[in-house]
C-alpha cells in the first residue's frame, strides 16, 4: 500500500469496502473530501478529471 494511503485507517478500509460491495468502476466526488485524496494514493484508481470543484476517478483493474 502507497504510504500515503496509510493515514486513512479505517476510513480507508471502509470507504474501499464500499466500493467494492456495489461494484463501483468510478467515482465523482467534491474536491474537499477525503475519498479524493486516498484514490490519488492507490495505483489501481486514475484521475480522469479534476476541477475547483469536483475530481473523478476510474478504476483500472474493473471488478
Amino acid at each position: 500500500m502507497p504510504s500515503g494511503a496509510r493515514q486513512f485507517g479505517p476510513i480507508r478500509r471502509d470507504f474501499l469496502k464500499l466500493l467494492d460491495e456495489y461494484k463501483l468502476d468510478a467515482t465523482l466526488l467534491e474536491l474537499d473530501t477525503p475519498g479524493v485524496t486516498l484514490l490519488h494514493c492507490l495505483p489501481d484508481w486514475q484521475c480522469i478529471f479534476s476541477d475547483n470543484v469536483a475530481v473523478a476517478h476510474r478504476r483500472l483493474d474493473v471488478l
